[in-house]
């Protein structure tokens, strides 16, 4: 596995080549698990500052009003900068495994191309989610404002906006398909257009 890891890691803009199934499998396991823990341990801070902000504002007698007016807006900040790590860590796991899916496209004797179906279902995910947080945002912002909600008031109907997000999330799910379609693939026997029987770590 290790051994596995390290060719990934080596290799990473390399596209030339083949893989075998388990080194393809062991690299991914290691950059979700990766995106995971970092993601998690990037999250911790954010969310204890907006639950600390919470309780400071609270212990000093702010009036509920002002104190969740404070909560909000130091809760959107905190989610947008969450959107950002997020979205910055979506686009570097991309790019360390583009070269690893193209590989093992190689290996089953697929071409390369390819792996341009996952990145632009990736890159539209990553941009939707990012530009729909704008929306979100408006409506927070405005709940907080008016003594009404957004929805009441017709501006942002939040079942069509999470049946919009719903749909166009599906997007993201044919790229990882294609990866897990052609990741389980056997390897081809022998050398073949893209080079010889890759090593099995």
């Amino acid at each position: 596995m290790i051994q596995s890891i390290r060719h990934g890691l080596t290799h990473i803009f390399d596209v030339s080549g083949r893989d075998a199934r388990q080194t393809f499998w062991f690299y991914v396991l290691f950059l979700v698990v990766a995106q995971f823990i970092i993601g998690m341990v990037a999250a911790i801070p954010l969310y204890v500052s907006v639950f600390t902000q919470a309780l400071e504002s609270a212990s000093a007698g702010a009036e509920s009003a002002e104190a969740m007016e404070a909560f909000m807006s130091n809760m959107i900040g905190q989610m947008r900068l969450q959107m950002i790590i997020s979205t910055v860590l979506g686009v570097i796991m991309t790019v360390m495994l583009i070269a690893s899916f193209v590989r093992r496209l190689h290996d089953g004797g697929f071409s390369g191309w390819i792996a341009a179906v996952p990145v632009c279902t990736q890159i539209f995910s990553l941009v939707y989610t990012y530009t729909f947080f704008d929306r979100i945002e408006e409506v927070m912002r405005e709940s907080m404002a008016t003594t009404q909600n957004a929805a009441q008031n017709g501006d942002f109907d939040p079942f069509a906006a999470q049946a919009e997000m719903g749909v166009m999330g599906l997007v993201g799910w044919i790229g990882l398909l294609i990866i897990i379609g052609f990741g389980i693939l056997k390897t081809e026997d022998g050398p073949n257009a893209y080079g010889d029987a890759p090593t099995r770590f």
